[in-house]
C-alpha cells in the first residue's frame, strides 16, 4: 500500500487519525527455492474490499534461509480492472 490510515482509540495518540506510507498489507511465504532449481508459483492475493487497487505495488523477495538476507527483489504495479 502506498498509503493507509488508522483511527487510534487508545494511548497517547487516542482520537487522532494517523497516516502511514508504504505500509505492508499482507506478507506470505510462497515457496522454497532449492539450489540449482527454479521456482514458478501461481499466487492468489486476497485484497480487502475497501482497498484502492489503483497503482498498488506487489513486491516479491528472495531471501536466504535462517539469516533472511535479501538475495533479490521484484516489484509489479497492479491496476484496477
Amino acid at each position: 500500500m502506498n498509503r493507509a490510515e488508522s483511527q487510534v482509540s487508545a494511548g497517547e495518540n487516542a482520537g487522532h487519525k494517523l497516516t502511514h506510507v508504504s505500509a505492508v498489507g499482507s506478507l506470505a511465504k510462497v515457496g522454497v527455492l532449492k539450489p540449482g532449481q527454479g521456482l514458478s508459483e501461481d499466487v492468489q492475493v486476497k485484497l480487502e474490499p475497501a482497498l484502492d487497487c489503483r497503482n498498488l505495488p506487489l513486491i516479491a523477495f528472495v531471501q536466504e534461509p535462517r539469516q533472511g538476507r535479501i538475495l533479490g527483489a521484484a516489484l509489479l504495479r497492479l491496476s484496477a480492472k
